[in-house]
């Protein structure tokens, strides 16, 4: 298992463009504070995220908030 970003109509492992892939699907929620929060699925991938390849760890989906933009899931 590897940890992707990538969702259906993102076109890379990069930040921006997950954001720009989870932003019409309706894939996020704004904060108290205003901000638009995104949240995506950790799932078997043979794919890296900004070229590094990530062994999943079940408490990912919890500690993940390391970006405060990008929520990841369990799949």
């Amino acid at each position: 298992c590897f940890v992707t970003e990538r969702c259906q109509f993102a076109q890379a492992n990069t930040y921006s463009q997950v954001q720009q892939g989870l932003q019409p699907l309706g894939k996020h929620r704004l904060r108290a504070d205003g901000r638009s929060v995104h949240k995506a699925l950790i799932k078997e991938s043979d794919k890296s995220l900004n070229g590094f390849l990530f062994a999943v760890q079940p408490e990912w989906a919890d500690l993940y908030p390391i970006n405060p933009h990008v929520y990841l899931e369990c799949e």
